[in-house]
């Protein structure tokens, strides 16, 4: 018996996807860094900070226009109770910092 050779067929293969990178302009193509997320009490606190200043500028005009002194007692005590929702969140940010810190040695 003789041995007849194999012959492969050809085949076309197909051409591998060739796919670029565009890199924006001015960015290299190392690790761009992560933007940092704001802390979830960054929009309270702005909140806060523009309740004061509104509650502050109120009693200064009142001051100013030498209203009653029950209208300058009111808005006195409304800028004492958002000072105090300040000290508060102040304080729970200062205690979650610190809990986070001990947790992370």
């Amino acid at each position: 018996m003789k041995k007849t050779k194999k012959t492969k067929i050809k085949t076309k293969e197909k051409p591998k996807k060739i796919t670029k990178k565009i890199l924006k302009k001015g960015k290299s193509p190392k690790k761009t860094l992560k933007k940092k997320k704001a802390p979830i009490w960054e929009p309270k606190l702005n909140q806060m900070k523009d309740k004061l200043e509104k509650t502050l500028k109120k009693l200064k005009d009142d001051l100013e226009k030498k209203v009653s002194f029950e209208i300058i007692e009111k808005d006195n005590n409304e800028l004492l109770l958002l000072l105090g929702e300040c000290n508060y969140l102040v304080r729970e940010f200062h205690e979650h910092a610190t809990l986070k810190a001990n947790k992370l040695k």
